[in-house]
């Protein structure tokens, strides 16, 4: 694979997490993790993919992210860079809510990300995120 192949599939796993994170099945948004995981934002802290699940599901349990929510991710502004078999990604997070054509931004941030090759393609290992311009 060449280093752009690299940057597109790492591209497309970031779009993947968001879509399935926002419309998709919980078990099938866990597969792009991997096991070890370390999810994070200010004051919480998800290590292992099981904790990453509790996170989820409490986070759509109180319909703040999720099926049924009304909320929608957008990921604007990727920055990739491929080592081999780990990657990083900067992006651009916009969160918005609302019915019919007058969405409002509820909040935004960045996502820095660390990512890994194995045997099941390009996973998530590690999320930070930040709110705001921060």
């Amino acid at each position: 694979m060449t280093d752009a192949d690299d940057q597109f599939a790492v591209r497309n796993l970031l779009a993947r997490i968001v879509y399935e994170g926002d419309e998709g099945d919980l078990d099938m948004y866990l597969t792009l993790f991997d096991e070890d995981a370390v999810w994070s934002m200010p004051g919480v802290e998800h290590r292992g993919i099981a904790a990453v699940r509790q996170g989820v599901e409490q986070r759509r349990a109180d319909g703040l992210t999720g099926p049924g929510s009304g909320k929608r991710h957008v990921l604007t502004t990727i920055e990739v860079g491929v080592d081999v078999d780990d990657a990083t990604a900067r992006s651009t997070w916009l969160l918005v809510g609302g019915e019919g054509l007058q969405p409002a931004l509820l909040r935004y941030g960045t996502y820095h990300d660390r990512l890994r090759r194995t045997d099941r393609g390009w996973v998530l290992a590690e999320r930070t995120i930040r709110f705001g311009a921060a």
